[in-house]
Order: structure tokens, then sequence, then C-alpha cells
């Protein structure tokens, strides 16, 4: 268990987790932070190119500054 604080550390301590995935992938996304959906997408594309099986909940739009993303 981490006590992480501060967006930039939280997002980083995310994408260390995904490059150390080696089979499979499970998250479960509630919500984003501004600066987060590149870094993620491109760990997940990155993920997804070395064989590691992914699997996400999440609602196919995410809010994020009162402005809806499309996530799919």
């Amino acid at each position: 268990m981490w006590l992480i604080r501060e967006e930039n550390k939280i997002i980083n301590k995310e994408i260390e987790i995904i490059k150390k995935c080696k089979n499979e992938l499970k998250m479960r996304i509630g919500f984003l932070f501004e600066n987060e959906l590149k870094p993620l997408k491109y760990a997940l594309i990155k993920a997804s190119k070395n064989n590691v099986k992914i699997n996400i909940l999440a609602s196919s739009y995410c809010i994020i500054n009162d402005k809806e993303i499309n996530i799919k």
C-alpha cells in the first residue's frame, strides 16, 4: 500500500505499475486527472503490444474540468 500525494506522483506510480505488468492487467477507472489520459493511454498501448492482457472497467466517457471526454 502506498500513501501518495500530488497528482503527478499518483500518475507516475500508476504508469510504473502498468510498465511492470507481464501477463495481465485489470483496472477500474472511476475518474481521471486532467493530465492523466495521454500517459495512461500510451502506457496501455505499450503494454498491449507486449502481449499483456488488459481488462478495464470504466464508463465510455470521463468528465475532466466539466468537459466530457470520450475514453473508448
